[in-house]
């Protein structure tokens, strides 16, 4: 679980940098996380996930209250493992 963080800029939850692989497996969860961009996950390379694991009520101020992908190839579902996050579930 990762939980109640609160980044200035970017990835509240997550923030994957440098092209690398993010792979949620289980019942993982990233929720209550905070960012100007990406209140989940601001991503840059591949984010996948498996099983239960989930990415709920983040909370970003511009974009990507879920996740912030930056052209990278995101394997996630917005909307079904990926919801009710705040302003929208996967920005640009």
């Amino acid at each position: 679980v990762v939980r109640g963080n609160e980044a200035t800029y970017s990835g509240g939850g997550i923030y994957n940098k440098d092209s690398g692989l993010v792979m949620l497996k289980g019942s993982s969860s990233i929720r209550g996380n905070e960012a100007t961009y990406g209140g989940g996950v601001h991503n840059w390379g591949w984010l996948t996930m498996k099983g239960s694991s989930s990415i709920r009520a983040n909370t970003a101020s511009d974009f990507g209250g879920g996740v912030f992908s930056m052209g990278a190839r995101v394997g996630v579902t917005c909307g079904g493992n990926v919801r009710h996050n705040t302003p929208d579930n996967c920005g640009p």
